[in-house]
């Protein structure tokens, strides 16, 4: 009787191991629990976040502009993100904001005005942004990316043109017609005159009339800046690039 029992034990035990050897190798597991993510998981995938930056041009206004974002990846547990963004101009001037932590899309929009510094200093732009994320329930910090930065030409250069008058003694006391001086081979390339004179007050000999240029060969006659100058120093044409 004693045999038939051993027996009968050892078959169970071989049944039981049989099925404890199949529910691994066909990895059964119980639902998980909530806030634990799906069997076999990784937690790395609730600890990251989607982080976006751009920068652009108003081709109307001539601003340049700067955008960022930072959003935790989809979570359980509240994860809260924050954005700080940064825009340089060629000359140095800049623009930073910050963003609170917040929950969904910190986004940060940044911009500065057009300055006639910027376009003979350079092109090139800059803007940097800063991501972070927290997580309220850890009570840390978890990828955040510093100093994320990335430099665009906005600027294409300026467009240059030289007139001049005939009109003697100068100052005159009265107006004067400047007609386009170019030097031979060379032309203008932003044409806002259109070979028709500057008539202004006769005050020097020279005009230089400066035209800011976009990275797509735009031009910008609303920003067109005039100096008058005793003598001619530069050519005309497409400068800056």
């Amino acid at each position: 009787m004693s045999h038939r029992l051993t027996g009968l034990v050892m078959r169970v035990m071989q049944c039981i191991t049989i099925v404890a050897l199949a529910m691994a190798m066909n990895n059964i597991a119980a639902p998980p629990v909530k806030a634990q993510g799906p069997p076999g998981g990784s937690m790395a995938q609730y600890f990251g976040s989607y982080n976006y930056k751009d920068m652009w041009l108003d081709q109307n206004s001539f601003t340049a502009y700067g955008s960022g974002s930072t959003q935790a990846y989809s979570n359980p547990y509240n994860h809260r993100s924050k954005t700080i963004l940064t825009l340089t101009s060629p000359s140095g001037r800049v623009t930073t904001f910050e963003t609170a932590y917040t929950t969904g899309a910190a986004s940060a929009l940044v911009s500065l005005p057009f300055d006639f510094g910027d376009v003979e200093a350079g092109n090139n732009f800059q803007v940097c942004s800063d991501h972070f994320n927290f997580c309220p329930v850890t009570n840390v910090n978890f990828a955040s990316v510093i100093g994320s930065c990335t430099t665009l030409a906005l600027f294409g250069g300026w467009s240059e043109a030289w007139y001049t008058t005939t009109v003697e003694p100068l100052p005159n006391g009265g107006n004067c017609d400047y007609n386009l001086a170019c030097d031979p081979g060379t032309d203008v390339y932003c044409t806002f005159q259109g070979g028709i004179p500057i008539t202004t007050f006769c005050t020097k000999k020279w005009i230089k009339e400066i035209i800011p240029i976009d990275s797509t060969g735009f031009c910008d006659y609303s920003h067109k800046k005039r100096e008058w100058w005793d003598t001619k120093f530069g050519t005309c044409g497409r400068h800056g690039i």
